[in-house]
């Protein structure tokens, strides 16, 4: 399809139904909720930096270890937001409206691990939103509207 071709036949759809359609697929995708799961086992903010560190004191070393035995990919006294899993497994993708949308946990620490580590652990890195959009949400929303 040629851009003028595809261009006319977006011209039927208004921005709010566009916006609603990719809602509903963002919202399902699985693969956004991967890429979170990655992030937080690294134990890496959505820029990059570190979740957090665990303090020095003797029960946090020890802490700090058995952390670093278990999942040593953040290295030794970074947070990764990773013990059982039930955090990362709790997450689903909510709309926001007007194209904007976050994680959240349905976990019962939820509220607590955000306040600690802040709300930012509720998005994900902007190369992999952009990937996203471009190699995943794109070509769903174009075979979604049939063009």
């Amino acid at each position: 399809m040629t851009p003028l071709a595809l261009k006319q036949s977006l011209q039927r759809y208004t921005e709010a139904n566009l916006q609603k359609i990719v809602a509903q697929i963002i919202v399902k995708d699985k693969e956004i909720l991967q890429v979170k799961y990655e992030e937080l086992q690294r134990g890496v903010t959505p820029l990059g930096g570190p979740i957090g560190f665990y303090s020095t004191s003797p029960f946090w070393e020890w802490y700090a270890q058995e952390k670093n035995d278990r999942n040593p990919l953040p290295g030794y006294g970074v947070v990764d937001l990773i013990d059982t899993g039930a955090f990362a497994k709790g997450n689903t993708v909510v709309s926001l409206g007007s194209g904007w949308f976050t994680i959240e946990s349905t976990d019962s620490k939820a509220d607590m691990l955000i306040e600690k580590y802040g709300r930012i652990n509720e998005e994900i890195n902007q190369e992999d939103w952009n990937r996203l959009q471009k190699f995943s949400y794109f070509p769903k929303l174009i075979r979604s509207i049939n063009l």
